[in-house]
């Protein structure tokens, strides 16, 4: 009888051949014994499956007709023997210790089923290429234990969970429904959403992993949907059939802000698709949310390009001050 791993990394692969090798590096670097790969291709066309073959001989490689990232890891989370389960992104890699970090956790603390922690951005250079990211070690003594009740109203008005940062216990994923194949983009959003209403979660306050701030990837389009407002409004409900009375009081007129932001960013992004029925739609959904006087000024400024356009630089030169980015 074949010995269950510790751990199962599972990582949904779509024509990444440029990229890979440096995740699955950053797998192998964790130093964890009894550890099971397990990658979904979805439906490649650039050679990938034979490289990866080729690269990591360890590796479980499993394929399936293109479906997106949501049904690859689903297929990877089905196929995964690991008492834990880890994500990453084949374009993204972990930090030295990360693992080792988070095992510690959730060996000596039972009653916790996720760990997370944060991640820093990764950009590439003017020619398009990404240096080396620094390499910043965990500290396994620096946990901050989140109670259930308090994780969700957090994702609720910020997506805080980064999927490649999270290490959860498989029983607690597979006791509830997997990530919605039918979201192009938030389908983690909703996950951690639901898993953290019924789980008690923690964090590890240091940087475990670094995110590729890819141009071309999928989060930076515009979906035909605003997903991350439908998977809000879902988590909404649950909370509020949760929550005291005395604290919707006072809770209401933050969640009405978060969907006036969220109308917002998707307005936004249309506009700058291309999109502009599209965005004056959202920002006319922005409106039924109590308007503000901020709120008339932004649909106004969704009809002027001229004024659109400098606030998005705006929010731009904001961005990346908060990230640390090269101007």
């Amino acid at each position: 009888m074949i010995d269950q791993p510790l751990v199962s990394v599972v990582i949904p692969s779509y024509n990444s051949r440029p990229y890979i090798a440096e995740a699955i590096d950053s797998v192998r670097v964790q130093q964890v014994e009894s550890l099971e790969l397990v990658i979904v291709d979805d439906g490649s066309t650039d050679g990938s499956v034979d490289y990866i073959r080729q690269i990591a001989p360890e590796a479980r490689v499993i394929s399936q007709a293109n479906a997106g990232a949501a049904a690859a890891r689903n297929h990877g989370v089905r196929e995964a023997r690991g008492r834990y389960i880890a994500f990453l992104d084949a374009d993204d890699v972990w930090v030295p210790g990360k693992l080792q970090a988070q095992l510690q956790v959730l060996e000596q603390r039972p009653e916790i089923d996720l760990v997370y922690g944060h991640f820093k951005p990764w950009y590439c250079d003017e020619q398009g290429q990404y240096p080396a990211p620094a390499k910043v070690e965990t500290t396994p003594d620096q946990v901050a234990v989140i109670e259930d009740r308090v994780l969700p109203l957090a994702i609720l008005f910020d997506s805080v969970v980064c999927i490649i940062t999270v290490l959860v216990r498989a029983e607690a994923l597979r006791d509830i429904e997997l990530f919605n194949p039918d979201y192009t983009v938030g389908e983690d959003y909703d996950l951690w959403m639901r898993l953290s209403l019924l789980n008690r979660c923690a964090i590890l306050p240091t940087t475990l992993a670094h995110y590729r701030d890819n141009p071309v990837s999928l989060t930076k389009s515009v979906p035909k949907q605003n997903f991350e407002k439908l998977v809000v409004e879902q988590a909404m409900e649950r909370i509020r059939q949760r929550s005291p009375r005395a604290l919707k009081k006072y809770l209401e007129p933050a969640l009405q802000a978060r969907l006036a932001d969220l109308d917002y960013s998707y307005g936004h992004g249309c506009f700058m698709a291309g999109r502009r029925e599209d965005a004056r739609d959202a920002f006319a959904s922005l409106l039924s949310h109590r308007p503000t006087l901020m709120a008339r000024f932004l649909h106004r400024v969704a009809c002027h390009s001229v004024l659109f356009k400098f606030c998005r630089k705006l929010l731009l030169w904001r961005r990346r001050l908060r990230d640390g980015a090269p101007g």
